[in-house]
């Protein structure tokens, strides 16, 4: 039960700091990018996008207004430069932070 008290206050938390309009697929892409960073894996836009119940434009589109707030950016892969990787901000990783902390 403590686990979701904390989900719900993340929640809370992206109701008052999120842009207005933000859905829960916005939500899911927060999680999936917060965890693929503390797994210290790296996330890109296509593996975002690929999820088959979801459409790729939306997720693009809730990336793009993530990065144009200041939630994410979005740097090239070494090796390929085709591959875009997501990275969590401090600004995200702070809101996460303080979701969890109960």
């Amino acid at each position: 039960m403590f686990q979701v008290e904390r989900l719900i206050n993340l929640m809370s938390l992206l109701d008052n700091k999120l842009y207005k309009g933000y859905s829960i697929a916005t939500y899911l892409l927060i999680l999936n990018i917060v965890l693929a960073q503390q797994k210290n894996q790296q996330l890109t836009i296509k593996q975002l996008c690929s999820n088959p119940t979801k459409s790729a434009l939306n997720v693009r589109q809730h990336v793009e207004r993530l990065l144009k707030d200041g939630w994410i950016d979005i740097s090239h892969d070494l090796e390929d430069k085709r591959r875009r990787i997501v990275i969590p901000t401090q600004q995200l990783i702070d809101l996460v932070l303080e979701a969890m902390k109960l």
